[in-house]
């Protein structure tokens, strides 16, 4: 992109028309002069809009999804806000979008579940034994927040 004096800076419609409902999963920039005028050059990875990502599908974020914290009880939404901030400062970290580590409602359901080991963790749909060995002890020490009443021994009744 080429400066633009009467802007004062760099015209943003190029970057906008490229990047319009795809996510931005990484990016550098290059400054440097051409004819005497400062250009700015974007390298972006890009998620793919013909429906993959990698081996990952991809779909555009749907503004209008309910957000699955408002399923939670009240009293389980901290909870919940400490993975979601965990989640994204690990995807920071280490460079990858939040959502390659667990999307929102993943992080939901462990906590409306809250499993105590990291087998119970596998049980939820979409984490596996990469999730488990890279994060579970870490997701394992978040939960431990969560008192979810044990069920009931068999032939007991709940009080």
């Amino acid at each position: 992109m080429k400066y633009n004096e009467g802007q004062q800076g760099f015209s943003e419609e190029a970057l906008r028309s490229a990047t319009f409902g795809r996510d931005v999963l990484a990016c550098e920039t290059h400054f440097f002069t051409h004819g005497g005028a400062p250009h700015l050059t974007l390298v972006l990875q890009l998620a793919d809009a013909s429906g993959f990502d990698g081996d990952r599908p991809f779909k555009p974020r749907d503004l209008n999804a309910p957000n699955p914290e408002d399923a939670l009880p009240e009293e389980l939404r901290g909870v919940y806000r400490d993975l979601k901030k965990w989640r994204n400062d690990k995807a920071k970290a280490e460079g990858r979008p939040a959502y390659a580590i667990a999307r929102n409602t993943q992080l939901a359901e462990l906590v409306a579940k809250a499993p105590k080991t990291k087998a119970g963790i596998k049980e939820i749909e979409g984490f596996g034994e990469s999730f488990v060995e890279r994060y579970g002890d870490e997701v394992l020490g978040l939960l431990a927040q969560v008192n979810v009443p044990a069920a009931p021994n068999e032939g007991e009744l709940p009080l």
